[in-house]
């Protein structure tokens, strides 16, 4: 039996995926679409660096996240988000479904009701991250984890939904249509509506769709980033 993502509709949804795949970007574009029920978007990266964390990782340049304190702030978020929908409308927010939308690579451990985990092959990978400015030990350790499938696996260890969008020859708008669709679709099933789009939409994005063990990486570092497109196979 299909079943709606979060309690009465009101979700809880993690944009998340490797460093690089385009979330925040994503997410730009998400911001200036309509959507059927109000939706927020947090960018948790903001936030962890401005007071949820506890301390400085000077060896892997970026702040620890406290992720019991971020767990709260995002529940108390998404409270004060549906109470405000019913104070300014009681009678329109029986019809809505709040949607917070937590954009950042940690986000699928803070216990979302849905996950949408964006993909990018390794090489592609490796070049957004080149042309982002990182450091070639970071790139390594990026394209590593993508390869491993890190984060799509503990999505699926800790999430009811998972969706698995690979992005490699997608522009930022399209996969920011493809993640629309999906919120979309998943309202439209906590209102009982849309059973057989949702089938078809979990189907089309199940998680296991993107496969990048054909990839051989054993004797690619991030200190020889142009070796990443004759290595993908």
């Amino acid at each position: 039996m299909i079943r709606a993502g979060g309690a009465a509709g009101n979700m809880i949804i993690a944009l998340t995926g490797t460093p690089g795949v385009g979330k925040t970007s994503v997410c730009a574009c998400l911001k200036r679409m309509r959507f059927s029920s109000p939706l927020n978007i947090i960018d948790l990266n903001e936030i962890i660096r401005k007071r949820y964390h506890r301390g400085y990782d000077r060896k892997r340049h970026c702040f620890i996240a406290d992720m019991r304190r971020l767990r709260t702030h995002v529940r108390g978020e998404h409270r004060r988000m549906m109470h405000n929908v019913q104070r300014d409308d009681p009678e329109r927010s029986r019809r809505y479904r709040c949607v917070l939308l937590l954009d950042g690579h940690l986000s699928h451990l803070l216990r979302p009701d849905i996950a949408i985990v964006l993909r990018a092959s390794p090489p592609e990978l490796a070049r957004r991250l080149i042309k982002k400015g990182f450091e070639p030990h970071k790139i390594d350790e990026n394209v590593h984890a993508e390869v491993l499938d890190v984060i799509l696996i503990e999505a699926v260890e800790r999430c009811k939904v998972v969706y698995e969008i690979d992005t490699t020859d997608m522009c930022v708008e399209d996969v920011a249509d493809v993640v629309h669709q999906i919120i979309e679709t998943e309202i439209a099933c906590a209102s009982n509506n849309g059973m057989r789009e949702i089938c078809e939409m979990r189907e089309r994005y199940a998680p296991g769709s993107v496969d990048w063990s054909g990839w051989d990486w054993s004797g690619w570092s991030g200190h020889d980033c142009g070796c990443a497109f004759q290595k993908f196979h």
